[in-house]
């Protein structure tokens, strides 16, 4: 497994690998809810595509999938922008046609 922190946001909140999250919620079982709400608390966040990216290496998920999963985890106010963009790299990562 990689680093645990990959960097920071543009407003300089750290930024957890994300598959180090995907290995929280993979294989040790810790519900992305739960993830999400405790980076959201401490001011972090997680590398998305690295997320699904290592959900996809996993042959357990597909893209479909884990789009849901992060759906149902993004706030209301930013979720239609963030699954446009989100579908944009999909598409140029070859995950979706």
């Amino acid at each position: 497994m990689n680093s645990i922190l990959v960097g920071f946001s543009k407003e300089g909140s750290p930024v957890i690998s994300g598959e180090t999250v995907f290995y929280w919620m993979d294989t040790k079982g810790m519900p992305l809810e739960i993830i999400n709400e405790s980076l959201r608390v401490n001011s972090a966040g997680f590398d998305v595509v690295g997320f699904i990216e290592a959900a996809l290496s996993s042959k357990n998920f597909t893209y479909q999938k884990i789009r849901e999963k992060l759906k149902q985890n993004i706030d209301e106010g930013v979720r239609e922008g963030f699954l446009s963009d989100l579908d944009i790299v999909a598409k140029s990562k070859g995950w979706i046609k």
